[in-house]
């Protein structure tokens, strides 16, 4: 069995924290959350061995006319954000302890330590997520900090579909805070582009082609639970909220954007519920990798990915020391960490059980640095589905990259 490096455990265990801490974090939920021995804030993996999953909204400073609050103030705005976190966590009948991920957007990568210690005075005493952070400007002008999280919460016998919380209602967010999944069986779809005239065709193309890729696997709208677009200009969120309505009508999810660098205006990629998937997936098989029929595979990521098992949320890694000078390096770093994490014994995983991979990119030598360098590291018949964006930075002002990563347990020997 795998273990982190000797010096990591023992840097972990003169912290005290331990190698190996399994969290109840409320009743009917139960998370192993992996300490890191370089992140500055959150657990290197968070794995959900029991419960299933919220996707909130993205969540931001606003008053109820749509005016952004605490104007330069980025500890106020967070403050504010993380409220009403804890209004929809409540509403769902769990708190902070049950938290997974957390993603933050930031409109200028040189506050990251200002972000990193609110977070720290805010998350005193509490269990940690996986944290990812990237860079790039916001839908309403003057917010200088956006998040939305993943959280577990107790499985329900009566929730058959996918649950829409309207409520709390926060000022200034319409639409569902949170939407949460029916169960353990999960279909992600990988970032898609369609072309159109100008940027609303492109988004109605690309949402109708979505809706084509999840029919194919028995869903629909109605089993979405979050919607990210990578956008540009972001400040075009406002049309892209009127197109998701107009196709999804009643059943529409929560919604992420994350400002990106491209010759096309958007890209989307959705999560939602397996549950009326027609794959039998086993014990033995506990991800598929799938390419719809009027799409091309590729050796190194896929179109989308099914699981039934319990997910393993990486934390957002960037490269550490020396390794960030050269873009190749700097990939390479960020895989080694990434194995290092998956063979931990609590997440029992590698880099075959991926199911999905978001790439963030700020330069172009390091996005094709990646590609150079993944097919040393996939099957190319188990590749994550995947999502690549050329973003204005990656939260780290020294840094040029940072992933973010889902995985699944290996299969049990019987």
């Amino acid at each position: 069995m795998n273990r982190f490096p000797l010096a990591a455990s023992i840097l972990l265990l003169a912290c005290g924290l331990l190698i190996s801490e399994s969290l109840i974090a409320a009743e009917g939920v139960a998370l192993k959350r992996v300490p890191s021995s370089t992140a500055e804030f959150g657990s290197a993996a968070v794995v959900v061995q029991q419960g299933v999953l919220l996707h909130t909204t993205q969540l931001l400073p606003l008053a109820a006319d749509g005016s952004v609050l605490h104007l330069e103030n980025l500890p106020a705005q967070l403050e504010h954000e993380f409220d009403s976190l804890k209004q929809i966590l409540q509403a769902a009948g769990i708190d902070e302890s049950s938290l997974v991920r957390l993603q933050i957007n930031l409109a200028d990568s040189s506050k990251r330590t200002e972000v990193l210690d609110t977070l720290k005075r805010l998350w005193a005493d509490k269990p940690a997520p996986a944290l990812s952070l990237v860079q790039g400007k916001l839908p309403n002008p003057g917010t200088l900090v956006a998040i939305d999280a993943i959280a577990a919460v107790p499985a329900k016998p009566e929730r058959t579909a996918v649950e829409l919380l309207v409520a709390p209602k926060l000022p200034g967010h319409a639409g569902p805070v949170a939407a949460i999944l029916p169960g353990p069986r999960v279909i992600h779809v990988a970032g898609q582009a369609e072309k159109g005239a100008d940027p609303r065709e492109s988004t109605r193309n690309t949402l109708k082609h979505l809706r084509e890729s999840l029919e194919w696997q028995g869903a629909s709208w109605k089993d979405a639970v979050s919607i990210k677009c990578f956008l540009t200009p972001v400040t075009d969120a406002a049309m892209v909220r009127e197109e998701i309505a107009a196709a999804c009508g009643p059943h529409a999810p929560p919604v992420v954007f994350v400002e990106w660098i491209a010759d096309i205006p958007i890209e989307i990629e959705v999560v939602a519920s397996a549950a009326a998937s027609p794959l039998e997936l086993t014990p033995a098989e506990s991800v598929k990798y799938l390419t719809p029929p009027d799409m091309t595979s590729s050796p190194v990521y896929s179109r989308m990915a099914v699981i039934s098992a319990s997910p393993i949320y990486v934390a957002g890694l960037v490269a550490q020391g020396d390794a960030a000078a050269d873009p190749t390096a700097e990939s390479r770093d960020l895989f080694r960490q990434l194995q290092e994490i998956l063979a931990h014994s609590d997440c029992n995983s590698d880099l075959k059980h991926l199911v999905k991979a978001t790439y963030y990119c700020s330069h172009d030598s390091t996005s094709r640095a990646l590609n150079a360098i993944r097919p040393d590291y996939y099957d190319p018949a188990r590749p994550p589905a995947a999502s690549k964006a050329i973003v204005p930075g990656v939260g780290h002002p020294d840094r040029k990259i940072t992933l973010d990563m889902i995985a699944v347990p290996k299969p049990t020997a019987p």
